[in-house]
């Protein structure tokens, strides 16, 4: 009798251990791909120690700034200081968004894909980069008010295709959004105002990845199928 409080007791502990969510930590990097453009932009990749850049447009008419426009990606930890932490589940930023709004001409641009790569140091020692669609929403500059006019960086699908294994499970990373308030509000759009540069974090979330289980076939399938074998056999008796 005194066996049964012990495996009860054994059998709860396991169960918490499982539902316990994995913790990741390690640094981010960043890289623009695939622009949406034909011309009149450049990409410059150099997030690790650096920042990975894409500038678009010309200063070349009477009603242009002197500076074009850009993009600028600077992943946590890629710089050489402290990495990213975070449960699976949980939010967390990842890196840092600038946007430098110009008034210019002579371009087409009208997006790109940030690649982020995260480099999990613990509790696994990996590499994957997962990618997000990112776009521009130009605003006519009509209203002389530099918000109203300001152009916005949009997140377009913030789940990836990509993911990474560990421990059995499948996980994949989640863009939630842009913040300027410590992951209080993110936002999948991101003002800046005409003429000015603005700056925001982007974060994320790893998720485990909810694969559908296998559905066992029923009792009663397997004698009907069976039953189908044992009428199979039958016919071939009776022929033979």
């Amino acid at each position: 009798m005194s066996i049964r409080p012990i495996t009860i007791s054994l059998l709860l502990v396991g169960a918490a251990g499982a539902a316990q969510a994995a913790t990741f930590s390690g640094i981010a990097s960043g890289t623009w791909s695939n622009p949406d453009a034909s011309y009149g932009y450049s990409i410059s990749n150099n997030d690790l120690g650096g920042t990975a850049d894409v500038n678009w447009g010309k200063t070349s008419c009477l009603s242009c700034t002197d500076f074009d426009n850009l993009w600028s990606f600077d992943g946590i930890g890629s710089d050489g200081g402290q990495g990213w932490s975070a449960n699976a589940g949980d939010v967390f930023s990842f890196g840092n968004f600038t946007y430098r709004n110009g008034s210019v001409n002579g371009h087409d641009f009208e997006g790109a894909d940030l690649d982020v790569t995260l480099q999990i140091m613990s509790p696994i020692g990996l590499n994957q980069t997962f990618d997000f669609e990112f776009d521009v929403v130009n605003t006519p500059n009509t209203s002389g008010n530099p918000v109203t006019d300001g152009d916005t960086a949009d997140i377009i699908g913030s789940v990836s295709n990509q993911s990474f294994m560990y421990g059995g499970n499948e996980y994949t990373l989640e863009l939630i959004g842009f913040s300027q308030d410590v992951g209080t509000t993110p936002t999948t759009g991101f003002n800046s105002p005409e003429g000015s540069t603005s700056s925001a974090a982007l974060y994320g979330r790893i998720n485990q990845v909810d694969n559908p289980p296998e559905v066992p076939l029923p009792a009663a399938g397997w004698l009907l199928v069976a039953g189908m074998g044992g009428l199979a056999g039958l016919r071939r008796m009776q022929k033979g």
